[in-house]
């Protein structure tokens, strides 16, 4: 009976991965708080399962999977360990720009989020370290190498940091957005003339890991980054460590500014709501609720394309040009200068304007950076529903401070307050009321955070509770007819 048991079993777990397969090869598995990283190993093994990695000071870990196996059946026999705080795929990390069209020799984006007002008060600072997780950096670039005095991390194993192995040479694109060295006379200027570019290589060929990932986080932050651009998305996999990895920065100081994400190409479908509450359109780390986290979409002016770019009222906290920008390149890749499109390039104009800031004021906090950013913007209906702020980057009114009134000190002026007289930096707003998380009565949720705040729960439909939690079981009852001793190849 328990052997016909397992066969159906197994049966419907193949029906489940031939809807959703698991391409994932490495499970990542976090500990409960005070477990060691000794012990939670010496508890997978006695399971049959490896540790080949720890990952943010030992509290995640990397577990291969066997051939065959799934992540649903691994998990499923991890998951209840003593020590497990959670289990899910290390999966793959997407940069989030495609190529566009051929070069174009004005950088209008600049224009759109009123640069030249901003830099009246400053074009930056070398001392502000903006960390590029991405594909690489071309070091040698005549346009950026003043602004990288720091030496670059590569993760990937496959190159180093100033190898950008994209075909569309990504990361020192996004590298020039942020800050492209100004007024040299030579080529074009980035949000921020003087920072220092911190180049980690995450991607390789445009595909990392989470691990990769979280790894770059920990390693930017460990390096004196003080915003970090993550112009990159998962989804599906490996939210829990991003988020994780994220809160590490959080707990640093650090900014994080991340991408809401945009379709592949142009031709294969359209952007989603990565607040819909389903968990296929969530884009991590965009869609984390850390409050040291600014997500971004793109917004060009006229209708939102939301045919392209992905959006959230809630997750997404405001939107910056992304549309066919002109940045560097890599000269052996795709030329010294070209153009791309997409939320990547968004993300790094905000995460310019955070080094501004920084140069500028360089005692915010990060609570009172976020604010400021989230408050420069230009309000539009077309981007009313797409993101917490509905507006757009610009620079103009981000050192615009006198006359201010702020009563509760947090960084939002009283007139765009939705708690005038209570502390809310992230100006969460669970149910849309107007009135934020911190000072309603009855906010929609049951706790508030970064992002725009967080979302209630969707409702579960009748009868589809006891299959779902059906599945989860059977995997348990798969593992245990096959976990036997050596039937598993440890690392």
């Amino acid at each position: 009976m328990n052997r016909l048991f397992s066969v159906l079993a197994v049966a419907l777990l193949a029906t489940v991965a031939v809807a959703r397969p698991a391409v994932a090869t490495e499970l990542l598995v976090g500990a409960e708080p005070g477990v060691a990283a000794e012990t939670l190993h010496a508890t997978l093994q006695a399971a049959g399962f490896t540790c080949v990695r720890d990952l943010l000071h030992g509290s995640v870990h990397v577990v291969p999977l066997v051939a065959g196996e799934t992540v649903a059946a691994a998990c499923a026999a991890i998951a209840p360990l003593v020590g497990v705080r959670y289990c899910e795929a290390n999966g793959e990390v997407r940069s989030q720009a495609v190529p566009d069209d051929p070069r174009f020799f004005e950088q209008t984006y600049l224009q759109q989020i009123h640069a030249t007002t901003a830099w009246e008060t400053t074009t930056g600072d070398a001392t502000v370290v903006v960390a590029v997780l991405d594909s690489g950096v071309d070091l040698d670039h005549p346009d950026l190498a003043a602004n990288l005095d720091l030496p670059g991390i590569d993760l990937t194993g496959n190159g180093s940091a100033q190898d950008d192995d994209t075909s569309q040479s990504h990361g020192t694109h996004i590298a020039g957005l942020i800050g492209a060295v100004g007024n040299n006379g030579i080529g074009i200027a980035g949000v921020s003339w003087q920072v220092n570019l911190l180049p980690v290589k995450v991607l390789s060929d445009g595909i990392g890991t989470v691990a990769d990932v979280a790894d770059g986080i920990t390693a930017a932050v460990n390096a004196g980054a003080e915003v970090i651009n993550a112009s990159f998305g998962a989804t599906g996999q490996g939210q829990l460590t991003l988020c994780e990895a994220v809160d590490y920065a959080e707990q640093n100081g650090v900014i994080v500014v991340a991408a809401a994400g945009n379709t592949a190409s142009l031709s294969n479908g359209s952007g989603r709501d990565i607040d819909s509450g389903v968990p296929d359109d969530a884009e991590y780390p965009a869609s984390c609720t850390n409050s040291n986290l600014i997500s971004v979409t793109a917004y060009d002016g006229g209708a939102f394309n939301s045919d392209y770019f992905n959006w959230g009222a809630g997750a997404v906290d405001l939107a910056a040009p992304g549309t066919a920008l002109l940045s560097t390149g890599d000269p052996n890749l795709v030329g010294a200068y070209h153009l791309l499109t997409g939320t990547s390039q968004s993300t790094a104009l905000v995460s310019g304007a955070a080094a501004l800031l920084l140069a500028a004021e360089p005692s915010l906090t990060v609570a009172q950076v976020r604010a400021r950013l989230l408050a420069a913007v230009d309000v539009t209906t077309a981007l009313s529903g797409r993101c917490a702020t509905s507006g757009s980057l610009n620079l103009a009114k981000l050192f615009t401070t006198s006359g201010v009134v702020d009563s509760d000190g947090d960084g939002i002026a009283d007139a765009s307050d939705n708690c005038p007289s209570t502390a809310n930096a992230d100006q969460g707003d669970c149910d849309g009321d107007g009135i934020g998380n911190a000072c309603d009565n009855n906010p929609g949720c049951t706790s508030g955070g970064g992002g725009g705040g967080c979302q209630a729960a969707g409702p579960v439909a009748p009868g589809a509770a006891w299959p779902a939690a059906l599945l989860l079981l059977l995997p348990l009852v798969v593992v245990a007819t096959r976990r036997k001793k050596g039937d598993r190849t440890l690392f």
